[in-house]
């Protein structure tokens, strides 16, 4: 939303005119919130919180292990102060994605200790 330049007098920003014209009317939130998109702002904490705590095993996940992914511009893209929610999808996208390659690894892996040739 902006006004007119013609409206604004002084050092005024459109926001700041706009926020004190609407305030009651407005939620608050929409002028003082960090990140503009279409998730909520529990979404955001929660994922602000995820990054905390998991960082540090991106380097365990077989993606990276397998240099499907790169680590690096991985743990680049967790340390930046905002989240787009481009990235958040990519990083749901990424969690599903390594949990297919977990089951995979486990079928696999049971298939190979079957022995299908046995005779019986």
């Amino acid at each position: 939303m902006n006004i007119p330049d013609k409206i604004i007098v002084g050092r005024a920003t459109s926001k700041e005119i706009l926020y004190q014209t609407l305030k009651g009317i407005v939620p608050v939130d929409i002028f003082t919130r960090r990140v503009k998109g279409d998730y909520s702002s529990p979404l955001y904490s929660s994922y602000r919180k995820f990054v905390k705590e998991n960082s540090n095993h991106i380097w365990n996940t077989e993606l990276v292990r397998r240099k499907i992914v790169d680590g690096e511009k991985l743990t680049s893209i967790l340390s930046l102060p905002t989240v787009n929610p481009i990235i958040i999808e990519f990083f749901e996208k990424f969690c599903i994605l390594e949990r297919w390659i977990l089951q995979v690894d486990r079928y696999m892996e049971g298939r190979n200790n079957e022995n299908i040739f046995k005779k019986t």
